[in-house]
This record gives structure tokens, C-alpha cells and sequence, in this order.
């Protein structure tokens, strides 16, 4: 397995190794595999081309897979630029108020993660959907339907430890992100697997959300964050959440299925095993 680290092949025997799993594990049931990493190493591509190797290896039975990303689920702007939650440290300068855990609808993660447990060949879903050119909720819904077999949830402190000693945090974010760390636990341990592509120095994910931000405009026909907000984006996601030693985006390596490491252009380097049972 993974013998080959060209991305055609990277994608084609981790969709096996899934589905493999999913009949050993879970074959009446949903199968979740969580995807982490920083910002802008690649996990949504990976996962938009998982998705339609998976679906051709599923049997109708088994259901279909699809893809959601922890982005999907933010909580809607209005909430998040509220005076209560701007004083609970969530208060950046000049740039989207997103990112740390508790900016996300942890209810809405569970509702649909629940409908996606018991979906049948006529279940019908309407999935929120977030637009990150104007920090908000997308009025429309993302319209599915069918049995749901595969999950590929992905999001970059996906599978990360939330289990922590509150009181060590100094208070302001720090504080606030890891009390609400402990909310995301039940999704976290609900993955079947996890593939974590490996942490990167911060001005590599500066660069690479630089990119993202790029393609971003270019679809949206509208202009977003600058370097300059980039960089302080970066750093409200990393820097000024996280407190070192103490907790960390960086998921466990007893939670870990596979570490991957990419290049700049996002060609696989190498692959290796985590120490999560398998």
C-alpha cells in the first residue's frame, strides 16, 4: 500500500483501504474518516478526489460517500461579531472572526451526523454551507439524498487531544478555546480513521492560504483577505489560540491512521503509518 506516492494512486488505495474497513468495521453502518491539516496542505482537494474513487468501489447498498469540511458548520456571522462573544477573546482586528474551536455549530455538526447514521436510500438532506469571501452562512442549502456510507470530515484541528487542564490556559482565547475544545470530543472519537497531512512552519501556511485566497478571488470574482490580513489570520489560528505545551491543533499520534508530507505543490513526499489500532 501507498508503494506509488503519485496522487492518482496516493488517492486510489486509500479509497480501498476505506472501503476495505468500512465492510470489516462498519458494513451496515457510516463509516467517518477524519482528514487534518494546516491551511491550504491540500485536505479538500484530497477529499473532493476521494470522493468519486470511494463512490465507484461502494456497493449500492453500502451507500454513497460525500465530504464536509468543519468550515461548512461556522456559527453565523451576526453570533460571532456579538458583544458577548467578541469579550470571550474572539475579537480580531481586521480580519474574519473564524477559526478556533468555538466558532463552530456543534449542534448542527451532531444533527447531521446523526440524519447521516441513520440515512437510508430515501433520506433527503439540506446542508448548510458556508461562503468564505463574505463570512457568512450561504442562504442556499447543499441538497442530498440516499444511504450515506462514507463521511470524509475534514478540518485543520480535526482529531485533535481535547482532553486538557483548563486552568494551566491564560485567560482570554486561549481560555475560551480550550473550553470549548471538550465540545468537539464526541465527534473526534466518533472517527474511524485518520489520515493528518504533518504540521508545516507558519510561513508556509501563510503561503499557502496566500494561494488559496488566489483561487478563492478568482472563482468568487471578488477580492478577499491581503497578505497582510493573511498573515494575522494565520496567526489568530495558530498563535493566538493555541498555548504550547499545554494543547495544540496537532492531532496525537495515537490518533493518527496515516501521516502524509507534501510538497509546495502538494506532490506527496512520503507516507507512514500512525499508532492509531487499525
Amino acid at each position: 500500500m501507498f508503494e506509488n506516492l503519485e496522487f492518482p494512486a496516493v488517492v486510489s488505495d486509500f479509497a480501498r483501504w476505506i472501503v476495505a474497513q468500512k465492510r470489516r468495521t462498519r458494513p451496515a453502518g457510516l463509516y467517518i474518516a477524519g482528514i487534518t491539516g494546516s491551511i491550504g496542505r491540500g485536505k479538500s482537494t484530497f477529499c473532493r478526489s476521494l470522493v468519486p474513487v470511494l463512490n465507484a468501489l461502494l456497493k449500492p447498498d453500502e451507500g454513497r460517500a460525500i465530504a464536509r469540511s468543519l468550515d461548512d458548520y461556522y456559527l453565523p456571522k451576526a453570533l460571532r461579531y456579538s458583544s458577548e462573544f467578541l469579550a470571550r477573546g474572539y475579537n480580531p482586528a481586521g480580519i474574519p472572526n473564524r477559526g478556533p474551536a468555538g466558532t463552530h455549530d456543534l449542534a448542527a455538526v451532531q444533527a447531521d451526523l446523526e440524519a447521516f447514521e441513520k440515512s437510508s436510500s430515501s433520506s433527503i438532506f439540506q446542508l448548510m454551507m458556508f461562503d468564505k469571501q463574505s463570512d457568512d452562512r450561504w442562504p442556499e442549502r447543499l441538497d442530498l439524498r440516499g444511504k450515506i456510507g462514507v463521511l470524509l470530515f475534514e478540518g485543520w484541528f480535526v482529531g485533535a487531544s481535547t482532553d486538557l487542564d483548563v486552568e494551566k490556559m491564560p485567560p482570554g482565547l486561549k481560555r475560551s478555546v480550550a473550553l470549548a475544545l471538550p465540545g468537539y470530543k464526541p465527534f473526534f472519537d466518533r472517527l474511524d480513521a485518520l489520515w493528518a497531512f504533518k504540521p508545516v512552519p507558519v510561513e508556509t501556511i501563510i503561503r499557502n492560504r496566500l494561494e488559496q485566497q488566489k483561487t478563492l478571488d478568482h472563482e468568487s470574482g471578488r477580492m478577499g483577505m491581503t497578505l497582510e490580513e493573511i498573515r494575522r489570520f494565520v496567526g489568530y489560528f495558530y498563535e493566538d489560540s493555541w498555548e504550547p505545551g499545554l494543547d495544540s491543533p496537532v492531532p496525537p499520534d495515537k490518533n493518527v491512521s496515516f501521516w502524509a508530507d507534501v510538497d509546495n505543490a502538494h506532490r506527496f513526499i512520503s507516507l507512514e503509518p500512525g499508532k492509531r489500532p487499525i
